[in-house]
């Protein structure tokens, strides 16, 4: 379930119904960013980019550890940290890797269709 209110996905939660556990983990967050762009490049939903953008700006404010190169495991919904360590067990690199690598090859292709689709326009 997303949330609207603060960005990001919340943790856990029935596919219809509120969110169980409202804390947000590193992965979800980086899985969401791959799926949000996923359904904009499908359907061009203007609300999806705009989710993506939430996600993002939550990630980047309050996941993303700038100074170490890294993911949180877990925030608390409004993005305070609820563990202090930066890795685990669970935690390897490729959900934050694989997100990134393919986010970024998403956007480079939204963007080259709008370009594309903005030279069409202006030749006619």
């Amino acid at each position: 379930m997303f949330d609207w209110q603060y960005g990001g996905v919340f943790r856990e939660g029935p596919h219809a119904g509120a969110a169980t556990d409202q804390d947000k983990e590193w992965w979800e967050q980086a899985e969401a960013l791959v799926g949000l762009l996923d359904l904009f490049e499908l359907t061009g939903n203007p609300q999806a980019m705009c989710a993506f953008v939430s996600v993002w700006n939550f990630c980047s404010q309050h996941l993303i550890d700038r100074d170490i190169g890294e993911w949180r495991t877990r925030v608390s919904r409004t993005g305070m940290p609820l563990d202090s360590a930066l890795g685990s067990v669970w935690k390897g690199p490729y959900h934050s890797g694989r997100s990134a690598l393919e986010t970024l090859k998403r956007l480079d292709r939204i963007i080259e269709r709008e370009e594309l689709t903005s030279s069409t326009a202006k030749q006619s």
